[in-house]
């Protein structure tokens, strides 16, 4: 599959996720609402990658040089504070299942 392909099915699918997923808010509008997600194998490795594949498609008609060092490694620490905060929620909700 050609990446612009793939790239058109990605984005078509996200356009009608999004509809749809406005649609049922607008319909039941629900106050309690506690989501949740997970995510199978590697799926957000996946969608990782898929992203960060994209980001100088993305910028290659505003950037002329490719990213700053400083800035990947701004980007890196963000992503571990992010998957550290992640994972210390994930161990207070097993706690809370474990209580029970």
């Amino acid at each position: 599959m050609k990446d612009e392909e793939m790239e058109r099915l990605f984005k078509q699918s996200m356009h009608l996720f999004v509809r749809d997923h406005m649609e049922k808010l607008s319909q039941e509008l629900q106050v309690d609402n506690r989501s949740f997600v997970y995510l199978e194998n590697n799926m957000l490795q996946m969608i990782m990658t898929y992203l960060f594949m994209n980001v100088d498609k993305k910028y290659e008609n505003y950037r002329n040089e490719p990213f700053d060092t400083n800035q990947l490694d701004e980007l890196e620490a963000n992503l571990d504070s992010m998957i550290d905060k992640s994972k210390a929620e994930f161990e207070a909700v097993f706690d809370m299942l474990g209580s029970k």
